[in-house]
């Protein structure tokens, strides 16, 4: 795969707000949509996360297991490496227990995501709550965070902390969205009060429906597949789509961004190439090699051999620039003789009048104004 894979972290301020079940089918929906190859990851540590048992996987292979092989390990044979759900959708965890804990660092983490980068088109990472020893490390390496809010008196004050840790860890506003659960319909928040309170536009909300989420869990279904038509699954594919917006714009601009700085630099390159063309041109055909080089020590006949070496500038300007433009296609038709004028003429005949006298010694000074 030719460009880095996308990195969305499922994140909250503590544990009990639905994240598990808003990564768990954050993921399955990106993978029905056809988004590109998604992998799962449980990020609990260090104790492991419900992910598996909420996606009715009995055994899932962990980073830690991966220990004494992952310098090894290519992308392809990584992707092999995993289980999958019942949908299709690769699955894996840091541990499988408290005890492979000690195992992870930061460094591996990062080699995993390398792996995972260049397998996968997107990764779901479903963090532990809170702040633990490898959450900087994790959140470091993503490029949207889906904050999941308890919409609760107690649980809005927790996501406004958590919110300010984001922002300490330098993850701007523009990478994060931000989703409701649990938003009752009966004497609960209103939608407007929450945004009001955490200074942020939500990008969904969730109804609450214990019921319908606890009958999935039990069957080892997401909502995704148990409930296609729920509320809470609705709100879920909303947040999906705003992912695959937000990733389709990024490339588009990029792609904006990428054709005009290769202009820049073919430009630069062109420019640089007509000095080079011109210098070696200017020696050759006024001949200072074997002129007397009592001018130097003359200021008279210096003035002279300098309005003569600009003159001369000025004839192989036009032709190189007729050349260059000649070359690029039209393509910034400025880039000629006049356009590049100013400064130029008398910049090229002074480097090769200043040179001169290493011309006709070691070619040092030719090699200082990096002509050769």
């Amino acid at each position: 795969m030719s460009e880095r894979a996308r990195i969305v972290a499922v994140y909250s301020a503590g544990g009990g707000a639905g994240k598990t079940l808003v990564a768990s089918n954050l993921a399955l929906s990106l993978h029905q949509q056809q988004s590109g190859r998604v992998l799962l990851v449980d990020g609990g540590h260090p104790m492991p996360g419900d992910l598996p048992i909420v996606l009715g996987v009995e055994r899932v292979k962990a980073l830690a297991d991966m220990v004494p092989i992952i310098g090894r390990l290519t992308p392809e044979v990584f992707a092999s490496y995993l289980v999958t759900t019942r949908e299709g959708m690769p699955l894996m965890s840091l541990v499988t227990d408290v005890i492979q804990a000690r195992l992870i660092t930061p460094e591996l983490f990062n080699k995993m995501i390398d792996l995972a980068s260049e397998a996968f088109d997107i990764v779901v990472l479903d963090l532990a709550s809170g702040v633990g020893p490898l959450t900087q490390a994790m959140l470091d390496r993503c490029d949207n965070v889906v904050v999941v809010v308890d919409a609760t008196p107690s649980g809005l004050p927790r996501t406004r902390y958590c919110l300010d840790y984001l922002r300490s860890v330098q993850m701007p506003d523009s990478g994060l969205l931000i989703c409701a659960n649990r938003v009752s319909e009966r004497g609960g928040m209103p939608v407007e009060r929450v945004e009001r309170m955490l200074g942020h536009t939500l990008v969904t909300s969730m109804p609450d429906d214990p019921e319908v989420v606890m009958g999935a869990v039990t069957k080892g279904q997401t909502l995704v597949v148990a409930a296609p038509r729920h509320a809470i699954t609705r709100g879920i594919d909303r947040l999906a789509r705003e992912l695959t917006t937000r990733e389709l714009r990024a490339r588009a601009e990029a792609a904006e961004v990428a054709p005009a700085q290769a202009t820049v630099a073919d430009d630069e390159e062109n420019v640089r190439n007509i000095r080079r063309r011109i210098h070696t041109r200017l020696v050759e055909e006024i001949d200072l090699k074997k002129a007397d080089l009592n001018y130097l020590r003359d200021p008279v006949k210096l003035q002279e051999v300098r309005t003569r070496a600009e003159a001369k500038v000025l004839i192989l300007l036009d032709e190189e620039g007729e050349m260059i433009a000649e070359k690029i296609d039209g393509r910034h038709v400025e880039l000629d003789a006049h356009a590049v004028m100013a400064g130029f003429v008398g910049g090229v005949a002074h480097r090769v009048l200043g040179s001169h006298g290493a011309l006709a010694g070691n070619g040092a000074g030719s090699r200082q104004y990096g002509f050769e």
